[in-house]
């Protein structure tokens, strides 16, 4: 993620804005009628509003909820942003409304900025120029006021495209909470499991099974919500043959439009959470920049990114934009090289402050005490990569790292990269404790230098 965040930032820029619009195709009547549809066309931004705040900022928590799915029925420290997750998908919506429209015939949602792909770390594994929420449904789960109640399931976004059967139930202070999320079919779940009357609220998420009808379907409602009655049903797919060439859209008049943060605040949510679904994106925006749609194209533009910043790209092998593919293959000396570059760069200081804060936020928030004397002087990338031992019946951790910059306790400015590989784990949980000797090692770098 140090790379394809490094190519993405030199290419985009700090302040880069993603702009999605909304076209009509149609005349608007005198009632308010358009005699056509409204045409959401994907821009690659990440987030439609879902995390930003009242500042213009986007909110993300140390447990992002997109490893909410990661570990089996007990749940996780998961936790949520206090941001609207259907805010931009609102604000168009809002807009719709204000420019006199009351009724339309359907909404179509075009994902063709490049073609959808498959990441491969942790969910939301679809891959897609429109995302709303992260692809997902988060819910959280309540204990209910005595033992032997049924358990409060609440999701977001609030929508009635997913439907969910609820049949957790409460049980005693200390026991064990096991909450699991099962496909009964297309968008219908069951969540089932107990929770202790003790224990915080559980999140879990549920992946949607196709990004775009999701999006088509809470821009539906969020319309109706403003008064505009759409004549086709959700449940009514149209088909991808209605969506207009890209040279039409020049014809077509823009009735909303949504403009993202900076980029600069992507690139924290990114790197900060280690976000592999945004991540996994980067590659496939600047591939859409020289015109290529599909992912192989996109590694090309972002390899040559790289080469124009000055890295010496045959010494390294990436496969993907967020680390999860076999043939990413770096070194510490390319990675500072790749610093040391970023450093000298326009963009440096925004750059730094994207990566997670020894001590602070983010993936390094509790890499350290709070009481580290290095604490909030370190802006470092995590990275881990655990595969399955099935030979041994056990995993192996193939990669932890860290790599960034320190201001050391002399003042002096600091490069470093720190890399583990194949180690033997007998539990996931003992990928943490290689975690924290990373931290434990900064931490000594910062304090002797």
């Amino acid at each position: 993620k140090l790379f394809s965040g490094a190519a993405a930032m030199v290419a985009l820029g700090a302040d880069h804005r993603f702009v999605t619009p909304l076209h009509r195709r149609g005349e608007i009547g005198p009632d308010g009628t358009l005699d056509g549809d409204l045409i959401l066309r994907g821009s690659g931004d990440p987030d439609l509003s879902g995390r930003t705040n009242a500042a213009g900022k986007l909110e993300f928590t140390n447990r992002d909820h997109t490893y909410a799915g990661l570990y089996a029925a007990q749940g996780t420290t998961a936790e949520l942003t206090k941001t609207e997750a259907l805010a931009g998908i609102d604000d168009l919506a809002r807009q719709v409304a204000a420019a006199g429209i009351r009724k339309i015939k359907d909404v179509l949602i075009d994902e063709r900025l490049f073609e959808r792909h498959q990441s491969g770390g942790s969910p939301p594994f679809q891959v897609s120029s429109v995302v709303v929420n992260d692809h997902l449904i988060d819910l959280t789960v309540f204990p209910g006021e005595r033992v032997g109640d049924s358990a409060r399931v609440e999701w977001r976004p609030a929508t009635s495209y997913l439907q969910f059967e609820q049949e957790v139930r409460t049980v005693a202070a200390g026991e064990g909470t096991f909450v699991s999320v099962q496909r009964l079919a297309p968008r219908r779940y069951a969540v089932r499991g107990q929770i202790a009357l003790d224990k915080p609220p559980t999140v879990r998420i549920v992946e949607v099974d196709d990004p775009a009808a999701f999006a088509r379907a809470v821009l539906i409602e969020r319309l109706q919500a403003h008064g505009v009655t759409v004549t086709r049903p959700i449940e009514a797919l149209p088909s991808p043959a209605a969506l207009p060439s890209p040279s039409e859209y020049e014809r077509l008049p823009i009735v909303a439009s949504l403009a993202s943060a900076p980029f600069a605040e992507s690139l924290k949510v990114i790197l900060k959470v280690s976000h592999n679904n945004h991540a996994h994106m980067l590659p496939l925006l600047l591939g859409a920049r020289t015109g290529s749609r599909s992912h192989a194209g996109g590694m090309r533009a972002q390899g040559e990114v790289l080469r124009q910043l000055g890295l010496d790209i045959a010494s390294f092998s990436l496969g993907d934009g967020e680390g999860g593919d076999q043939a990413n293959q770096v070194s510490p000396r390319a990675t500072i090289q790749l610093l040391r570059l970023m450093a000298e760069h326009p963009q440096a200081r925004a750059f730094r402050d994207a990566l997670p804060i020894l001590g602070v936020d983010g993936t390094l928030a509790e890499a350290v005490p709070p009481t580290s004397p290095a604490r909030g002087k370190v802006f470092a990338k995590t990275g881990t990569y655990v595969i399955n031992d099935p030979h041994n019946g056990r995993l192996l951790l193939r990669a932890k790292a860290l790599g960034g910059y320190a201001t050391g306790a002399s003042g002096r400015p600091l490069l470093f990269a720190l890399f583990l590989n194949n180690v033997p784990l007998n539990s996931s949980a003992e990928s943490n404790r290689h975690g924290a000797t990373l931290g434990r090692l900064a931490e000594i770098i910062q304090q002797s230098l």
